[in-house]
């Protein structure tokens, strides 16, 4: 039908344009109107779109029906929801990994290339990658059919066969998929062929259809044969922010890629006949300060080094230069809690948290500092950050499980294993309907049965076999046995249930025929030890605290793990039972899985990825992270196929085909990335970067804003660490972080032997007679404390140690050694977790104990040591050695090889000591 496109700088009103055309359209009865966005910022878009709608229709009962926000993906589902297109079972990421696994498998043998690839870890996620950009390029493993010719150069022959070795694979995997009656989801593909039919039932209803395309500066090869076709049955506008479509548009342009899309689009529109619209240039923006209008004038026209400064922009920009990331992230909370407070107490308009963005190109380092700083000045805050799975007790558990089978029952795997809680005897929970109180006894139990599973070395068959442990402890030092009976009983109660409800479980496992027999035996095991009904329970409980997303990721997790099981039998089931696979794939499978994220509507802070970010996308914008190191980006191209082999394959591919390279491309956008960030706020922008951060030290700014400070009458403002010469006002945020303040200051007077400012005083003042005042004094006695010892008073002692003292001549010994020890020991009764294995006072026992049974057998039999002979002597020491090792104290003298050795050198050392 027609096309047609909105152009305009930085300076222009493009929402202002994109709205009357939808407003115009809509004032025909039946007409519809589509907003197309990206999906990043799906969710913000709608927002802002349907309200102003809304609000220029002035109904109180708009509908949103007849003017709708989707991305490409959603606008397809919309399309074939009721089309029986999707009429496939869709496979998950793992699901692909799967069975690109069980191509590799088959195929390795004739690979030549990648032979030595496929069992590399991250080589089946490079394949995917890879074909991923096939698919959103429009190729097919049939435009990978190269002729191997002998006279082609040894180079493109290694490419040649790459080629040839990649479309094996990928023809494999989707021959796979197809058996399987899987498809990989590519709804604009099925859209673009679904609006291409004649026969479509949507043709009468595209013609009172608008598509408006915005927020783009290039598409894929999907997305333009989407809209080829739908501007050919259509009509569509598309929003691009080019400056002039006649200027040279070389790969220095700032407007290269939005360019590059005008013409591409418009040219083919026109090489079709289709009917293009004259374009509608975007009016200037009203509603911004001078301040804004010569910033983007500047950054424009310094890219090709003319310009002329005729506002200042000090009222609109600042520049800042922090020590490092953590003080950088300090003073922007400071600033943005200052602002919001400022502006209820002033007669101008009020500014929320959620008309903010702090923005950074390195999550990595700048996300831990957010978070911690924002809570301790009470901002609240939206991160946009996918949290992985791999944390989660599920995970855990699956990974201390299998351990369990790898390293035959390791002690520290079988209280791994326990710890996860999502394991509970069944008779403990019968015991009570409380599973909290069930909880903490197992929990009990667990702590002291790993007391004794330590001390007594209980590992591998130890858990495994039917008897009973019986356990002995032999206080050396005091030389007496103590009490175990109910300890031996509690112990054997845990070893017990998890013999017979874990280590029963592996030969079930092994002994299955299939795969699809063995999920089923592994989703039994995990209902039969309540592994779901604990994760009920946790998620019940976050409820009751209010944590709804914490909830929502124990349902998720379950879920998951659930979805992987039924894939692993989609696409293994028939198969015979890989007990190694399926603990690799359980295992990697889940932890690579994201959370699902609910997008906010509340008062927040938005905390959004900077290459990501728009024009006037909020009222304050805080970029922080510029240094010359980290913008522009340095990018590396890691995929498997090279970029020199990218434009190879490009040069043989069809028109509507095309593979990009990310890397160039991302080294390209980086100008008009920034020229985005420098314009996404409408009152204020704030950027900032740290002179140090971790092994970078005294690091530059980022060329685009040193370009902005030359031309420009803007300087850089030095926010170094707080400093008693400094402003109060730039740093003061909430009472408990001014508790933190405050007591470094106080540390930096008592250095500099100065007094604490009057401002600051007043301040703790203040904190003093607010709520926090007995966290802050609890914090300021640190400031005069002296960690020196004193005596105890003769009451205290008395109440510790009782007013007899029964001890030893080691044990006083012990007092005057270490008395902290001593206090311990025998004040609080405290007694060290016993390990397997000798100690000192142990070994002293022994020789202690070897010698006063040699002179007692002496005694016994009226011996005289200078009579006997040294055969006799030797074989008298044996005799006793073998009496007293025999006894049950000494039992854990053979509890493996190492402690038989040790007792073996015992005995050596022994009949030297006696035979002498």
């Amino acid at each position: 039908m027609s096309l047609q496109f909105i152009t305009g700088d930085g300076s222009c009103d493009h929402e202002k344009m994109i709205l009357d055309l939808a407003y115009k359209w809509l004032e025909k009865e039946h007409n519809e109107v589509f907003f197309i966005v990206p999906n990043y910022n799906k969710f913000e878009r709608e927002q802002e779109i349907l309200s102003q709608l809304k609000n220029r229709q002035a109904k109180e009962n708009f509908s949103t029906i007849r003017g709708q926000v989707y991305s490409f993906n959603r606008l397809a589902w919309y399309f074939l929801q009721d089309s029986g297109q999707i009429n496939g079972q869709s496979i998950s990421d793992t699901g692909s990994a799967m069975i690109m696994r069980k191509v590799l498998d088959a195929l390795t043998e004739e690979l030549l290339i990648f032979r030595g690839e496929v069992k590399k870890e991250g080589f089946i996620a490079k394949l995917l990658e890879l074909y991923q950009e096939f698919q959103l390029g429009n190729i097919s493993s049939d435009n990978l059919d190269f002729s191997l010719d002998n006279q082609t150069t040894s180079k493109r022959k290694d490419f040649e066969l790459k080629m040839y070795e990649i479309k094996r694979i990928f023809a494999a995997y989707e021959e796979e998929l197809a058996k399987r009656k899987l498809q990989i989801e590519q709804p604009l593909t099925m859209l673009t062929n679904f609006l291409a039919s004649e026969n479509s039932q949507e043709m009468a209803k595209l013609e009172q259809k608008l598509f408006i395309v915005t927020g783009f500066s290039n598409f894929n090869m999907q997305e333009q044969e989407l809209l080829k076709v739908l501007f050919g049955k259509s009509q569509v506008c598309i929003d691009l922010y080019i400056d002039s479509i006649y200027a040279d548009n070389g790969p220095l342009d700032l407007f290269f890629d939005p360019k590059q899309t005008y013409h591409l689009l418009k040219d083919f529109a026109q090489s079709q006949q289709e009917r293009v619209l004259f374009d509608k240039k975007a009016p200037q923006l009203t509603q911004v300060s001078a301040s804004y209008l010569e910033l983007e004038r500047c950054f424009k026209q310094t890219s090709v080094g003319r310009y002329k400064q005729e506002h200042n922009l000090d009222d609109f920009v600042e520049i800042w230069k922090a020590e490092n990331p953590e003080e950088e992230v300090k003073q922007v909370a400071t600033e943005i809690r200052r602002l919001v407070v400022d502006s209820f107490t002033k007669e101008n308009e009020q500014l929320y948290y959620r008309d903010i963005q702090l923005l950074t190109l390195d999550p990595e380092l700048y996300y831990p500092f957010i978070s911690s700083t924002f809570e301790e000045l009470d901002i609240p805050f939206y991160l946009d950050q996918d949290r992985t799975m791999e944390q989660h007790p599920l995970v855990e558990f699956i990974h201390a499980l299998f351990a369990l089978d790898d390293y035959y029952y390791r002690t520290s795997d079988v209280f791994r294993f326990l710890r996860t809680e999502l394991y509970i005897p069944n008779d403990l929970q019968e015991e009570t309907s409380d599973w909290k109180e069930a909880r903490n006894r197992f929990r009990w139990m667990v702590d002291l049965t790993e007391n004794e599973a330590l001390a007594h070395n209980f590992h591998g068959v130890d858990w495994t076999r039917q008897e009973d442990w019986h356990l002995f402890d032999f206080d050396f030092e005091q030389e007496e046995i103590i009490e175990t009976k109910s300890t031996e009983k509690l112990s054997n109660h845990v070893r017990n249930d998890f013999r017979n409800d874990i280590v029963s479980f592996f030969p079930r496992l092994k002994s299955a025929s299939s795969t699809r027999e063995a999920i089923v035996i592994f989703y039994e095991f995990l209902q039969e030890i309540g592994v779901e009904k604990q994760l009920l329970c946790w998620r019940e409980q976050e409820l009751e605290w209010g944590n709804l997303e914490y909830a929502r990721d124990h349902e998720q997790t379950w879920a998951s793990l659930m979805d992987l099981l039924d894939e692993f039998v989609e696409i293994y089931g028939s198969d015979s039972f890989d007990f190694d696979l399926f603990k690799e794939i359980l295992s990697s499978g889940l932890e690579n899985l994201t959370f699902g994220k609910i997008p906010t509507a509340i008062d927040q802070v938005q905390i959004n990825s900077l290459d990501l970010t728009r024009p006037l996308q909020a009222k304050v914008t805080f970029a922080v992270g510029l240094d010359e190191t980290s913008f522009p980006r340095t990018t590396e191209n890691k995929s498997l196929i090279s970029t020199e082999e990218r434009q190879q394959l490009n040069a043989t591919l069809q028109e509507g085909q095309y593979l990009k390279d990310q890397t160039e491309e991302t080294i390209r956008k980086e100008p008009f990335v920034a020229y985005n960030m420098l314009l996404s706020a409408s009152e204020k922008l704030y950027l900032s970067y740290p002179r140090n951060a971790d092994s970078k030290q005294n690091m530059k700014v980022s060329p685009y804003l040193a370009r902005i400070l030359n031309w420009t009458n803007l300087s850089v403002q030095d926010h170094s660490s707080l400093d008693l010469t400094y402003e109060a006002r730039n740093y003061v945020g909430t009472y408990k972080s001014l508790i933190r303040q405050l007591n470094g200051l106080y540390r930096q007077a008592q250095e500099e032997k100065k007094t604490l400012p009057v401002v600051w005083q007043s301040l703790k003042d203040l904190l003093l007679a607010s709520d926090y005042r007995f966290l802050a004094q609890r914090v300021f006695e640190s400031q005069t404390h002296r960690n020196t010892p004193v005596n105890i008073s003769p009451e205290l002692a008395e109440q510790l140690y009782g007013k007899d003292i029964y001890s030893s001549i080691s044990q006083i010994e012990t007092f005057y050694d270490y008395q902290y020890d001593y206090f311990l020991k025998f004040g609080l009764r405290l007694k060290e977790r016993e390990i397997y294995g000798l100690n000192s006072a142990v070994t002293g026992e022994i020789f202690h104990e070897a010698l006063d049974n040699f002179l007692k057998a002496i005694f016994q039999e009226n011996l005289s040591l200078t009579q006997m002979s040294e055969e006799h002597r030797q074989l008298l020491v044996e005799h006793v050695l073998e009496n007293m090792f025999g006894q049950e104290r000494y039992a854990f003298m053979q509890g493996n090889a190492r402690m038989s050795f040790i007792r073996y050198r015992l005995k050596k050392r022994s009949h030297v000591f006696l035979g002498d």
